[in-house]
């Protein structure tokens, strides 16, 4: 995977300007007080650039080095003071007032100030920095249209530096969950006139070297705030591609934490007892690229949908403990219930339908390719697709198969038939998984656009009243599901294996955990 990052003149080159020591024999695990937190990662990342992160493995690494205004609870996550020592919000939910810490500062020893958060956020808003992550800060008061190029002038936008630390936000409606998004990696300070983004990190931890074997090293941050209640020395996020290797690793105290599993791997491991599972905020499905004859039919993507058998992939090719599911929201939420009409298995109307957008033994179906990135739960899943659109469908597929960076790419170019992936929530609200649909949405990598979709997810995000808001998203949801642009699968649970000396590592639905709050008892 190539080393350097490159973003409109901020560049990261992680392996250019870092280097350890070659990697050290898989049976040296003698420790040292200084012994960092080694956690597995399947790769190295795309990026470390908070505003263009998409991937979980950048964003497990992000959430060390950078810090916003509130950071999460590792149980709960609900928002804690942060960077902000303590907030104020207005009678009607439009304004904040963030007062900063005194003692935030950067890894270099200089303060965090009001002036950072405006950069970081103006970053990730400008259209020149083109972040899948802007729509986070559509929120506030001229976001959008300054994302969108219409208006200009960033002193315009519902964010004002009113001392070095206070910083006042303003909303163009309530956002119940707005204190959650300040926590999340993209939404955080970027210093000024900073070259690589991870030199200069304000975090528990900053970043030491990287090695293509080894990794990533971080340290900890002597001037973090927080520094006093950070009991970790360092982190090193440990890329193995083979699970095989990385088990080795993991039985002779290589790894402290395998962070996921192989699913053919989890029936002989679930019985161990540093073996944990939990269920996620996570839904697996496929994007048809919708731009792309003959996807553009939507008989034609019913009939995909409606030629899978779910229940068959969760429990006989995955057997990981999935939860089978035809639609996007995964359940648990607060005030949402799933609307009425699913995609299910129903093989005789998969028939007809393709039949209806003009294919039959006369007229056959073109090869249709199958993209994926190279986890093996992926190929698996692409594989019995491939079987049950052929068996159903009559369908011959070819398997597209992608490292990690180039299937970013290929999703982001929509140069793809269908491609498999799945997507977290960022908070607990429908809003999470059902706005990634809007047709301006940089997330929306399937081409679809429908106007009652968007205006909907707009009336319900500006909707205050629990039950009718509930009622725009469901409507919602159903007509993403009629017109099937995403065929959801199945709900994520989360397999991992966690040595019992590590404390402070809590499941939770966001498979968030803050490594500032995990320590390490090992002897």
């Amino acid at each position: 995977m190539e080393n350097k990052f490159l973003r409109r003149g901020c560049s990261l080159m992680l392996a250019g300007f870092f280097h350890v020591s070659p990697p050290s024999a898989v049976n040296q695990t003698i420790d040292s007080p200084s012994t960092p937190l080694r956690v597995h990662i399947e790769s190295e990342p795309k990026t470390l650039d908070p505003a263009q992160a998409t991937g979980v493995r950048e964003f497990q690494i992000l959430q060390t080095l950078f810090e916003g205004l509130t950071r999460y609870e590792p149980r709960t996550l609900k928002p804690l003071p942060g960077v902000a020592e303590r907030w104020e919000v207005s009678p009607d939910g439009l304004r904040y007032v963030f007062y900063l810490r005194k003692d935030a500062k950067w890894s270099d020893g200089n303060p965090v100030t009001a002036a950072d958060f405006f950069n970081g956020w103006e970053r990730l808003l400008n259209p020149k920095t083109e972040s899948p992550y802007a729509f986070q800060l559509f929120y506030i008061k001229g976001g959008e249209d300054y994302a969108e190029g219409k208006l200009k002038d960033p002193k315009q936008l519902g964010m004002k530096v009113l001392s070095p630390a206070v910083f006042e936000v303003v909303l163009e409606r309530p956002v119940p969950y707005f204190l959650s998004l300040t926590s999340f990696s993209a939404l955080v300070p970027i210093r000024k006139g900073t070259e690589n983004i991870t030199q200069i990190t304000n975090g528990p931890f900053f970043f030491k070297s990287l090695d293509k074997t080894e990794g990533l090293l971080l340290e900890k941050n002597p001037h973090y705030w927080g520094v006093k209640e950070v009991r970790l020395p360092s982190v090193q996020f440990r890329p193995f591609g083979n699970f095989a290797t990385a088990l080795i690793f993991y039985g002779r105290t290589g790894i402290d934490i395998m962070t996921d599993l192989p699913p053919q791997q989890v029936p002989m491991l679930k019985f161990r007892s540093d073996f944990r599972s939990a269920p996620m905020l996570r839904t697996e499905y496929f994007v048809v690229n919708c731009k792309k004859p003959p996807f553009d039919k939507v008989e034609v993507r019913r009939a995909l949908a409606y030629a899978l058998q779910r229940k068959e992939i969760a429990d006989s090719v995955l057997k990981r403990g999935d939860l089978p599911y035809g639609f996007f929201v995964p359940p648990g939420l607060p005030n949402y219930k799933s609307p009425d009409r699913p995609q299910d298995f129903a093989p005789s109307e998969a028939k007809a339908l393709l039949e209806k957008a003009g294919f039959d033994t006369a007229a056959p179906f073109p090869t249709l390719a199958i993209h994926f990135n190279n986890e093996p739960d992926r190929k698996l899943v692409a594989k019995a697709a491939a079987q049950m659109w052929k068996k159903t469908l009559h369908i011959d597929s070819r398997l597209v198969e992608e490292k990690w960076d180039k299937y970013l790419n290929t999703r982001h170019m929509k140069n793809f038939d269908v491609s498999w992936g799945g997507w977290i929530g960022d908070y607990l609200d429908p809003n999470t998984f059902l706005e990634l649909w809007t047709s301006d949405n940089r997330q929306n990598h399937s081409g679809w656009s429908n106007a009652a979709y968007d205006e909907l997810i707009r009336k319900a995000q500006a909707e205050q009243n629990v039950a009718e808001r509930e009622k725009l998203f469901r409507a919602a949801e159903q007509i993403l599901l009629d017109e099937a642009p995403i065929i959801p699968v199945l709900v994520k649970v989360k397999n991992y294996l966690i040595h019992p000396y590590i404390k402070g590592y809590y499941p939770n639905l966001l498979d968030i955990h803050p490594l500032r709050d995990v320590y390490s008892l090992r002897p």
